[in-house]
């Protein structure tokens, strides 16, 4: 249905026939007429008759001659009109009215009314012969147009008998009324040319900063926005009179439709970390941003893994813990469903440039993080179903914590209408491994509690305010908060400020003011409080330690200079590309490229909307190609990946590497987020060179430098492999090992120079194809799976007849090593990579050269079509990964 008016009236029956209570002459083949009842659309009865009375006697022997018959006899629409001209169907209701006779011989029983367009059903009890009922509609919305008709019927799933069953439904026109003129068409919305940086303020607008944080006397940061629109990155020079955007290029989400908030971490006047989520839908962080010069450019940086016990979960918040400018750590809680929260912690150790998941870190619903130093720190948290305030407590970095559970408020334990579920924990914060403090809030009170034994007992007060705000351990302020049940603060009713020098043990009223904020202190005499005023922000500024406050309305001003251009590279690839095919492979041009140092291998996941790389360090770095994506990069081994491969479900990646070890990872859904590994194969010290899975889900296939084929069968999940067997035959490395598209045949590529075809089944070898003069480093089948690729350092590529083993065609273009080749999976169409730098695009049916790549500047490592053959990736020893397609 169409939208509706959010005051939509509640819909009306009118009747204009009421149902009067009949008194019948006593003749004795009749009795009393039986109740009727009509129902509004509500379920409300509108009118009845006496209950207990007999049946008429005539409807207990009834005939062909004498039943009911249920007729629409007529049709009204009215117009409700939410504007001046007619804009269809946006702005337009109808007021309809309906009349229903029923023109038989007796009384009809029980029968339905339908109206076309409208989901409400209508039910009469009994309608008498001769009987007329009026019913009106108002303010509904038919979800039909002009020119399109209304059609109401009665009785249509013939419970009912009549005497006419054909006359039960009657149609009207909806007819655009003449006297209301037509209003203009709706300009067209300007197209969304894709997500662009969060644009910067303009000059001297005002603010509403949602977060405040002061560094010293005239320098600080603040989160703020404008209206509905995305948060912005502030920076203050002068006590935060005036204030600098420097937001950072943080891709916009939707065309601008959904906000992005900030939240970050800010260490000093020049090192920072700030990450942004969309609340609305429970998306995010996109990524953690980190700034070395105030703001001036900033960095991006990702996660690549997931903890499995949050899958599926809306992500909520972010916290954000630094110690020092290298060794931080973010917590990031996600909703389950049902009441149930879990979190995932991550570390970095080398000021947020890469970042390792703790799998071991079990959190659920954090509040806060607090960490003392590399080994120690505590973490708050709260559960919204099960009541019970806890604390977790590391001492190894976060790999391990460990749950304390706090006692209530003994204040509150004799309070009859004490209701535990109101009481929440958060604020942790330590002055050294063993002593330390939380927030505790329960209801309109607040209450600190001490520890100096690590958690393990607590010493808890009832402070005058909160949350209290400390510079130093023993110093700190607390504004007494307006009651809860204040909507807005009554600003008659002063509020006290407090403040503490033994560390909340004793407070003392230092002021009383007419606004409650957010304090933020440098020094026992300068502070600021953040106080909202409508929908903008006022910050209140004071010198001598909070007894005289003045207020300051926050502005931004203009730049000198324009802001540095980042470098961050981001990855967004337009989603209106054409199929890749021989007719247009002139036309092929590079739509998207991002680095990616020292790469060895690429491939897309099956759902095409991922695409991963290897490198040699043992790394493994995912970009999302389905909206804005920065890298996220996981060390999953500990030298050069060699290979990766798929399953075709795309539930699991498979990876080879020159470390000895074969690992499945589990992938989470079409983000390609990693599970952590769910199976590593080690064999013996030989270095894995190659892995395939077949199409059937069943065989996992791995080369290794000791020149066999080593066949395995894994499980549904994953978690169990057995290894069936080995091919053997092959006297050098096995480079490269693929199945056919039928599973049937494994075809094998070697630095014997050879390529070799089996019955991975039996272990029987079906061929060998002789004819490369150096090693073959790469296979390939057709999307058929008759014709076979192959790719050698000899520099050429060869076409394989795969049933009778006969050489098709040798391609020559190439002047080094053959390092890769790629059919597309929906067009006739090959494509191969070299060590010379180029990518050539081929016909496979002649060997025909159909175009040729040029942009790379150094050899080719790997190559790679979507799963759609709209996109074409290639990555090289120049550093870069690129993206081809055709536009339209």
């Amino acid at each position: 249905m169409h939208s509706r008016e959010k005051r939509t009236l509640p819909l009306v029956i009118v009747m204009s026939l009421l149902l009067p209570v009949l008194m019948l002459s006593s003749c004795s083949e009749k009795g009393e007429i039986p109740s009727a009842t009509v129902f509004s659309m509500e379920g409300t009865e509108v009118a009845s008759l006496p209950e207990d009375t007999l049946l008429p006697v005539s409807l207990l022997t009834s005939t062909s001659q004498f039943l009911p018959d249920l007729v629409v006899e007529s049709i009204s629409i009215e117009w409700e009109m939410f504007e001046d001209c007619l804009d269809v169907p946006r702005t337009a209701f109808y007021r309809v009215n309906i009349q229903i006779a029923n023109i038989g011989e007796v009384d009809a029983g029980s029968f339905r009314i339908d109206i076309t367009g409208y989901w409400e059903e209508i039910i009469f009890q009994r309608l008498r012969t001769g009987e007329r009922v009026t019913l009106e509609f108002e303010w509904i919305d038919l979800d039909l147009d002009v020119g399109e008709t209304v059609w109401v019927s009665v009785d249509d799933d013939k419970k009912v008998l009549e005497s006419d069953e054909g006359n039960n439904a009657l149609g009207r026109e909806i007819l655009a009324p003449a006297s209301i003129p037509s209003c203009p068409p709706t300009p067209e919305p300007t197209p969304c040319l894709g997500p662009v940086p969060i644009p910067l303020l303009p000059p001297d607008q005002q603010l509403s900063i949602t977060s405040l944080n002061m560094i010293n006397t005239t320098n600080g940061w603040a989160v703020a926005g404008v209206e509905d629109d995305d948060e912005h990155i502030l920076r203050t020079h002068d006590g935060g009179i005036s204030w600098q955007d420097v937001t950072p290029p943080q891709m916009t989400m939707n065309c601008g439709n959904y906000p992005l908030y900030a939240t970050g971490y800010f260490h000093n006047a020049e090192v920072a970390w700030v990450t942004y989520y969309e609340p609305v839908y429970g998306r995010g962080p996109f990524g953690i941003w980190r700034t070395l010069d105030g703001g001036k450019t900033w960095e991006l940086s990702s996660f690549l893994q997931r903890n499995p016990d949050t899958f599926g979960g809306l992500f909520t918040w972010p916290i954000i813990e630094f110690i020092d400018s290298n060794h931080g750590w973010v917590l990031i809680d996600y909703f389950l469903g049902a009441g149930s929260h879990g979190a995932e912690l991550f570390r970095t150790a080398d000021g947020g440039r890469s970042w390792e998941l703790i799998p071991g870190a079990y959190l659920t619903h954090g509040s806060g993080l607090d960490m003392i130093d590399t080994l120690h720190g505590w973490e708050t948290s709260n559960h919204p179903v099960v009541v019970y305030m806890g604390l977790t407590v590391t001492d190894d970095g976060g790999n391990t914590w460990e749950f304390q559970e706090l006692p209530y408020p003994s204040e509150l334990l004799d309070v009859e209408e004490y209701n535990p579920f109101s009481c929440y924990i958060s604020s942790p914060r330590l002055r050294s491994s063993q002593e330390g403090s939380v927030v505790v809030q329960c209801e309109g009170d607040y209450f600190l509690y001490t520890s100096t034994d690590g958690g393990q007992t607590w010493d808890g007060k009832l402070i005058p305010g909160g949350p209290p705000e400390f510079i130093t351990p023993l110093i700190g302020w607390a504004i007494e908060a307006p009651g809860s049940d204040d909507v807005v603060v009554d600003e008659t009713k002063p509020l006290h400020l407090y403040r503490t020098e033994d560390g909340g043990q004793t407070w003392r009223e230092v002021t009383t003011v007419d606004w409650y904020g957010q304090l933020s202190f440098v020094s026992e005499r300068v502070g600021w409080a953040l106080v909202e005023s409508g929908d903008k922000t006022v910050l209140m500024h004071t010198t001598d330690g909070g007894e005289t406050w003045e207020g300051l309305i926050p502005r931004t001003f203009s730049y000198e200079v324009t802001p540095p251009i980042d470098v961050t590279p981001q990855l967004f690839i337009s989603s209106e590309l054409q199929p890749i095919e021989p007719g247009n492979v002139h036309e092929l041009q590079v739509v998207a490229e991002v680095p990616a140092e020292n790469a060895t291998r690429l491939g897309f996941h099956p759902n095409g909307d991922t695409v991963f790389i290897t490198h040699e360090d043992g790394t493994l770095t995912r970009w999302l190609i389905d909206g804005i994506s920065v890298s996220s990069r996981a060390k999953i081994h500990t030298d050069w990946i060699y290979d990766l491969d798929f399953s075709l479900d795309g539930y699991w990646i498979a990876t080879a590497s020159k470390d000895g070890a074969l690992k499945i990872e589990g992938v989470y859904g079409y983000q390609g987020i990693l599970t952590d590994d769910l199976q590593t194969l080690l064999m013996d010290d030989s270095e894995v060179t190659c892995v395939a899975f077949s199409p059937d889900g069943i065989t996992l296939a791995a080369g290794i430098e000791d020149q066999a084929i080593l066949i395995w069968q894994y499980s549904e999940w994953g978690l169990d492999t057995e290894l069936l067997g080995s091919l053997e035959g092959h006297t050098g490395w096995v480079w490269d090992v693929v199945f056919s598209p039928d599973g049937r045949t494994l075809a094998s590529a070697s630095s014997d120079r050879t390529v070799r075809l089996w019955d991975h089944e039996n272990g029987a070898g079906l061929n060998t194809l002789i004819g490369h003069t150096s090693t073959v480093r790469q296979v390939a089948f057709s999307p058929d799976g008759l014709t076979l690729a192959s790719g050698s350092w000899d520099g050429t590529l060869k076409l394989w007849d795969v049933l009778t083993g006969q050489e098709l065609h040798t391609l020559r273009e190439h002047d080094g090593w053959v390092n890769d080749v790629a059919f597309s999976p929906v067009r006739d169409l090959l494509a191969s990579g070299s060590a010379d730098g180029l990518v050539v695009l081929w016909d496979p049916d002649d060997g025909d050269e159909l175009g040729v790549l040029r942009d790379h500047n150094s050899g080719i490592r790997a190559l790679a079509f979507s799963p759609d053959g709209r996109l074409l990736a290639t990555v090289s020893e120049d550093g870069k990964l690129r993206f081809w397609g055709v536009t339209p």
